[in-house]
């Protein structure tokens, strides 16, 4: 398995600078796991990572700071992620990212 992983700070969502982001192929299934480094604000949150591939999205659920990527997200040379958060009625999005693959 492979592990993109991100930043979140607030409503902003960046990719981490030390992580490797360089010659993702597209097409890959249950390999690509992203990782989330939240800070406080983030606490009494649930959270998603949404993934966007050609306009449509894919929510996953995050599993403490973890989640697989959607296969369906991966098919073409750019995908998209942005964090939702959940707690009661209250909800918080982040800005995206976009992460670019090298078709197969």
């Amino acid at each position: 398995m492979r592990t993109l992983k991100f930043n979140v700070k607030g409503q902003i969502l960046r990719a981490d600078e030390k992580c490797n982001f360089e010659n993702i192929v597209a097409g890959s299934k249950n390999y690509l796991v992203a990782e989330f480094n939240f800070d406080r604000e983030w606490l009494p949150y649930k959270k998603a990572a949404v993934f966007i591939n050609e306009g449509a999205e894919y929510p996953v659920l995050i599993d403490g700071n973890k989640c697989i990527i959607d296969s369906d997200a991966l098919t073409s040379t750019w995908f998209y992620v942005y964090v939702v958060g959940q707690n009661g009625n209250e909800r918080i999005n982040t800005t995206s990212v976009g992460v670019r693959q090298v078709l197969r």
